[in-house]
């Protein structure tokens, strides 16, 4: 009887443990087509987990302008120095920023801009002409890009706009020249200033080009001997095309 009852356990046993493996492994084989079919739903968005994953950019960028000016300097007497530029500005610099999504793009930069210089102008009766009075400018800037639109060839148009401080650097004196041929040369100096630039832009691949309005702002402040100071706005304003070359790390 004893005997009968250990056979009766263990094959018992035996059944009990057969059916909890079965318990065990086939719910694992009923979901594997569930896990299968998320990830096939992921993959497509693997791209974009990626882009926001590369959050740091660097980009070189260069630049000239199209058209600018300075604001007019007020002579008194009813004369003024025009603002009308002759040659080309031209700018330099680096932007690091940070994808904060895959459209939203926000950082700093920094500048070396070449201003145009200054026409001769003729000033009227008794002055031959007057130039100088021009400045070169170091800004340091908060930059932001927004992505507006996206091509099917991967075209981005997007939206640009800087914010900052303009170091102003490189004043040229202030020169007014009589008919009879004599000069008076004002010393000048040009104080720093706000800088800020907003435009659009076209991004492809590491590439990008944009068309910008930028204004940098200063006053200057000019002396000669036996003559009274003056302090004028001399903000520079243009229309620039910028080429930029953009990567990621």
């Amino acid at each position: 009887m004893k005997k009968y009852l250990l056979l009766c356990g263990i094959l018992l046993s035996l059944g009990v443990t057969s059916y909890g493996k079965e318990m065990v492994t086939a719910p694992a084989v009923e979901k594997e087509p569930e896990v299968m079919a998320v990830v096939e739903e992921l993959e497509p968005h693997m791209d974009e987990v990626a882009m926001v994953e590369n959050k740091w950019v660097m980009e070189f960028r260069g630049g000239v302008d199209v058209a600018s000016e300075y604001k007019d300097i007020d002579l008194g007497d009813g004369y003024s120095y025009s603002g009308d530029t002759k040659k080309v500005g031209y700018e330099v610099g680096l932007e690091i920023s940070r994808n904060i999504n895959p459209a939203w793009n926000l950082g700093m930069g920094v500048m070396y801009q070449g201003h145009a210089d200054r026409k001769h102008d003729r000033l009227g009766v008794g002055l031959r002409d007057a130039r100088g009075g021009e400045f070169d400018s170091i800004p340091l800037y908060v930059t932001t890009r927004y992505v507006l639109m996206e091509t099917s060839n991967e075209i981005k148009l997007y939206g640009k706009a800087n914010l900052g401080y303009s170091f102003n650097i490189n004043e040229k004196n202030f020169v007014t020249q009589e008919d009879g041929g004599n000069e008076v040369s004002w010393d000048t100096k040009i104080k720093n200033g706000l800088y800020w630039g907003a435009g659009l832009g076209l991004e492809y691949k590491d590439w990008t080009m944009d068309v910008m309005y930028q204004v940098n702002t200063g006053k200057a402040t000019t002396n000669s001997d036996g003559e009274e100071s003056q302090k004028e706005k001399v903000d520079y304003s243009r229309v620039s095309v910028g080429l930029g070359y953009r990567f990621n790390y």
